[in-house]
């Protein structure tokens, strides 16, 4: 492994603008979000887990309200409180159910240094479940602007979040507790690769390696950055993960190069982790010397980068899809309550119905019902309005995404202009290519990495490129020529594509050169009676397919090792090579 002073992923940036408030425009912004397990230990009772919950949930919020609870608050009962039409407090208990919910309405206050925005509204929702599996929590918090409030909506984590995890403890497939995970063993390895690919995970996992003490001879603390500090402020929406130099290579042999990380690099797994499917630029990693030279919010170096990181973890908490997991929040849980309360009074009211003489009692009955009815057509409108508002969200998110994305694709189409001018300015000065010197490997396990590193924005590998790389049995033999290959497509067919003057009879030579033949893969009609086998996902994510419609070839013979194959496509959108397969033959119905 060696320590290479470059950023795979990410760069230095500004600022995070994720919740930018239009003027003139109203807004609705949810800014934080979490569900964990609340520990029941085996002599704990489930019920009095939830009782002793609450209570804490309680404690938190009226240290937020600006009045005393009522005494029926201890019992978990349900109470409305409203100060003075600014400040709402609401509470309902559903004890039949194993349900409570609490909805906390208050207008913006004065925050660290910034003063109260007038004009905004913060709601904050928690609810508590119990099941035969245990207790779950869940929170998510609401900002609501109006035209004029147009600040910067920042990021944070209630308070209360600490709370519970101090008092019971919080877990997420892992214990949330506020410190880092310190690997040491390859047991805990194997532990680790456990959780990436946990389908119930979704907070990021961040994993902090040691940096070579040779290149940090001064360095203090054992990471890069302060890892007690990081595991603190991320508690209950991210991971911390601490991995020491001496468990570095049997990490890079369980995941791959392209997926390891080393000497100091800090890398962030996302939920959802596919290792066969996934790109791993949507799994950033960061390496030392640039986190160096890190500048974000006036802040430098590491504590810069810290910064950034955090910000970027509270986003994705704010953003990520959550599994509630049998909680009710305030609308819902008021809808539930209402049809439980009128399937009791229908009951009692055919229990009545044969005694005459207990009129009044009936009239009582049908007026609470009608009572229940108008609570639960409210509690419906309020559910509406607030679909409504969330799909709002969501079309605003939308648009966000889809303007960040337009940002990148213009950014990213400028740095290629950018490095293919430093490239043609290097060819016509040396009059040899700037990809001449390049380092050729010797072995496949570094082609990922080296593609990463030397090809990146002109040529990348799909993730089924990745997985045909690892079947050692189905290798070419001249692994050098396969190489130079990807160099071909990333270079001179890339100018070709891009209409540069005699970049096709540059092409033509240096093909030629390789003794490698390019020509279409296979038919449109034959690839479709091959299944997916000719098609890809792309982009990564997302739903669409793409034809490995060109190859490049050399050899006839059936045996890998003298057969050698590089499906790919044009993506015009990003003027770059997308790579499907190597450096074995497709196989088909006939093979």
């Amino acid at each position: 492994m060696t320590n290479d002073a470059r950023s795979d992923h990410h760069r230095p940036a500004t600022t995070i603008r994720p919740y930018v408030i239009r003027p003139g425009r109203a807004t609705l912004r949810t800014t934080f979000q979490h569900a964990a397990d609340v520990i029941v230990g085996d002599k704990d009772n489930p019920d009095q887990v939830l009782v002793g919950a609450a209570r804490a949930v309680l404690d938190w919020l009226e240290s937020k309200f600006p009045q005393a609870l009522p005494l029926q608050a201890r019992d978990l009962e349900s109470f409305e409180l409203d100060h003075h039409g600014q400040q709402q407090l609401h509470c309902i208990s559903i004890p039949e159910d194993g349900l409570w919910s609490a909805r906390l309405v208050q207008p913006d206050a004065p925050f660290r240094n910034r003063p109260a925005v007038a004009g905004r509204t913060w709601t904050t929702e928690l609810a508590l479940h119990r099941s035969d599996a245990g207790v779950r929590f869940a929170v998510r918090i609401f900002c609501a602007s109006a035209p004029y409030a147009t600040e910067l909506i920042e990021l944070t984590r209630p308070r209360v979040v600490i709370d519970l995890a101090q008092r019971f403890g919080l877990r997420e497939v892992r214990l949330l507790d506020g410190r880092p995970w310190m690997l040491e063993s390859e047991e805990d390895l194997r532990a680790l690769h456990a959780l990436l690919i946990d389908r119930r995970r979704t907070m990021p996992v961040v994993l902090l390696t040691q940096p070579n003490p040779r290149d940090w001879p001064g360095q203090v603390i054992p990471f890069v950055l302060d890892h007690e500090e990081l595991a603190r402020r991320t508690q209950g929406f991210a991971h911390i993960v601490c991995m020491p130099t001496h468990l570095g290579y049997a990490w890079t042999e369980m995941v791959g190069k392209i997926w390891s990380a080393f000497w100091g690099a800090v890398r962030t797994y996302q939920p959802g982790l596919d290792l066969e499917k996934d790109l791993p630029s949507r799994h950033p990693r960061v390496l030392p010397d640039r986190i160096l030279f890190w500048r974000y919010n006036g802040l430098e170096g590491e504590a810069g980068f810290a910064s950034f990181l955090l910000d970027k973890l509270l986003e994705h908490a704010a953003t990520k899809t959550v599994d509630w997991g049998g909680c009710l929040f305030f609308a819902d849980a008021r809808s539930r309550r209402a049809a439980l309360i009128r399937e009791r009074i229908k009951r009692e009211v055919q229990e009545q119905r044969s005694h005459v003489d207990e009129v009044s009692a009936l009239r009582a009955r049908i007026d609470e019902l009608e009572k229940i009815y108008e609570e639960e057509i409210e509690s419906l409108q309020e559910q509406v309005k607030q679909l409504a508002e969330e799909r709002d969200v969501a079309l605003q998110m939308g648009e966000a995404a889809e303007s960040k994305c337009g940002r990148l694709v213009d950014e990213n189409r400028k740095l290629q202009f950018v490095n293919d001018n430093l490239r043609t300015a290097i060819e016509k000065r040396t009059g040899r290519s700037a990809d001449a010197e390049l380092p050729i490997p010797d072995n496949y396990e570094d082609m990922p990495e080296w593609v990463e590193q030397h090809l990146a924005g002109r040529l990348v590998l799909h993730p089924r490129a990745h997985k045909g790389i690892k079947d050692k049995n189905r290798r070419f033999e001249d692994v050098g020529l396969v190489y130079h290959a990807l160099l071909l497509l990333a270079h001179e067919y890339r100018n070709m594509m891009m209409g540069h003057d005699g970049a096709r009879s540059t092409f033509e030579r240096r093909r030629q050169e390789l003794e490698l033949e390019l020509d279409g893969s296979i038919t449109r009609p034959r690839a479709g009676e091959e299944g997916d086998t000719y098609f890809v996902t792309y982009p990564s994510g997302s739903s669409q397919s793409r034809f490995l419609e060109l190859h490049l070839r050399k050899g006839n013979s059936r045996e890998a090792r003298y057969c050698l194959r590089v499906y790919f496509f044009w993506d015009e959108q990003t003027q770059r090579v997308v790579v499907g397969w190597l450096p074995s033959h497709l196989d088909t119905r006939t093979t």
